[in-house]
């Protein structure tokens, strides 16, 4: 008779199966857009781990049979008393033995200042959709597209980016990065992820060829934008925009929905 599946604390030796399972998990087109498919994940996660005294961080856990990583759940706390759950993903010899909700009830147990829990589903995902029903959680709002676009021809323009020696250094690490930078008159934040994807916050940046341009001019690698907004927020910003605009071709990777709810005592009393 095999041992049971465990859950426990992710630790700093099961990193890296843990990133190989949710590497293996999801779309492979979807990979260059997700940190986890950046080259320095494994050294992001475990510098995010919570710290004694430190607010904030992201917290692991995962399902072990005979020691080896079958299941992981990582929840951002940055929000508390919000709990996001970034990613969970079960192996396929595990799927259906209800290792997700484990996870997922392991953690509301044991992390008090958390009293509510998001989280954002692909579509198509029925299976993940029917857990998170069963957990309480519905929709916060219209579904989110994941848009792409090429980038337009390098075009060099003065561009004040704060603080760029530490998002270098940064992005040497863990493969990702974060720059805040003065545009006109306004101040924006956009992410690099990977050498060739800039991740966008609003549609304002992700339509803006000026701004895109003279990115690509300071990282030449650069090949193309992404967006997750909602299909209504996009539409919407291009009513006020030129033509030219509103001719920039894209692609629709993916959508998510943005679920939430509370952690109730069914959650919080589950079998660990």
């Amino acid at each position: 008779m095999s041992a049971p599946v465990t859950i426990q604390r992710l630790d700093a030796s099961r990193i890296g199966p843990a990133v190989d399972l949710v590497r293996n998990s999801f779309d492979a087109r979807l990979l260059p857009y997700m940190i986890y498919g950046q080259s320095g994940v494994e050294r992001y996660i475990e510098s995010a781990q919570p710290r004694v005294g430190v607010a904030g961080g992201r917290e692991g856990w995962v399902a072990l049979d005979s020691g080896a990583v079958v299941g992981y759940a990582e929840f951002d706390l940055a929000r508390l008393p919000t709990a996001h759950l970034a990613y969970v993903c079960v192996a396929s010899s595990h799927r259906g033995d209800g290792l997700a909700r484990r996870m997922i009830e392991r953690f509301a147990a044991e992390c008090a200042a958390a009293m509510t829990l998001s989280l954002d589903v692909f579509d198509g995902n029925t299976a993940a959709k029917g857990l998170y029903d069963r957990l309480g959680l519905s929709a916060e709002g219209a579904a989110a597209e994941w848009i792409v676009r090429p980038l337009p021809a390098p075009e060099a323009r003065p561009l004040l980016v704060e603080e760029l020696p530490q998002s270098l250094a940064v992005h040497s690490v863990f493969g990702f990065s974060s720059l805040r930078i003065h545009h006109g008159d306004r101040l924006v934040t956009v992410g690099r992820l990977g050498e060739a994807i800039l991740r966008t916050s609003s549609p304002a940046e992700f339509f803006d060829d000026d701004l895109l341009a003279a990115l690509r001019a300071v990282f030449p690698t650069l090949r193309e934008a992404l967006l997750v907004t909602t299909e209504a927020g996009r539409a919407g910003w291009l009513q006020t925009q030129t033509q030219t605009q509103t001719q920039t071709q894209t692609q629709t990777l993916t959508r998510s929905t943005r679920l939430s709810g509370s952690i109730g005592s069914e959650l919080r009393g589950g079998s660990c």
